[in-house]
């Protein structure tokens, strides 16, 4: 097979896959857990609350918003370092484009935990 042709497939296949590794990696985590509560009830013991409920997951935009920001400039970095050239004479370096979606991403998730906090220190 062609780079022009595994390039892509890796670049449209790799958040399928990482999508698919954070289901099963809860999946796991759940059943895990019930699997302890039925534990516990079959001994006859008191079921705790913390594993009676699903954990929350808490909601942080600067963490995200740092993390996509960072993954945009990788990837655009990586595409701008990258000494391949196709046979039509292009360069995978013009590729440059994918990393702004995750970098503006970022930049909104940093922009709205700013005026989220800004809001909560007005409201003081």
């Amino acid at each position: 097979m062609r780079i022009e042709f595994i390039l892509p497939l890796i670049l449209c296949l790799a958040p399928l896959l990482a999508v698919c590794a954070v289901l099963v990696y809860r999946h796991k985590q759940t059943k895990a857990r019930y699997q302890t509560l039925i534990y516990l009830a079959d001994k006859g013991m008191d079921l705790p609350a913390q594993l009676m409920t699903e954990p929350q997951v808490v909601f942080c935009e600067r963490r995200r918003g740092i993390t996509l920001v960072s993954i945009g400039v990788g990837i655009i970095l990586m595409f701008l370092v990258l000494p391949i050239e196709f046979d039509s004479g292009h360069q995978i370096g013009e590729l440059w484009g994918f990393g702004i979606l995750p970098l503006i991403s970022g930049c909104g998730y940093l922009l709205s935990w700013w005026l989220n906090r800004r809001d909560a220190e007005l409201a003081r």
